[in-house]
């Protein structure tokens, strides 16, 4: 079966997610510039903070892309991913990463 709808919905939430991404870890490090003369330790919080989503963004791609191969396993994760994205800045791209694992999953059974 043909699994276009949900590779292009994944694809879309994790464009929009590593550009969300991209500019909120400018913002915060320019933040961080600004405010570390007052305040050094609340920059570098800011900083690990944005890095700490780092690993959500690359494996992201990486389940993206597997969802060409029928893998259950990465339209859990993507599920799991869209659920932990509700609670970050970046809520508006949550959605599509939950209907894409949802969608694929349903495919694969």
């Amino acid at each position: 079966m043909n699994n276009r709808v949900e590779f292009v919905l994944a694809l879309i939430g994790t464009i929009l997610s590593t550009i969300g991404w991209t500019l909120s870890i400018l913002y915060i490090i320019s933040f961080a510039a600004i405010t570390r003369p007052a305040n050094p330790s609340i920059g570098n919080f800011l900083v690990v903070i944005a890095l700490s989503e780092l690993p959500f963004v690359v494996f992201n791609w990486a389940a993206t892309f597997r969802l060409k191969h029928k893998s259950a396993g990465w339209a859990i994760y993507l599920i799991v991913s869209g659920c932990l994205l509700v609670f970050s800045p970046m809520i508006l791209f949550a959605p599509l990463l939950i209907t894409a694992g949802a969608i694929s999953y349903c495919h694969k059974k």
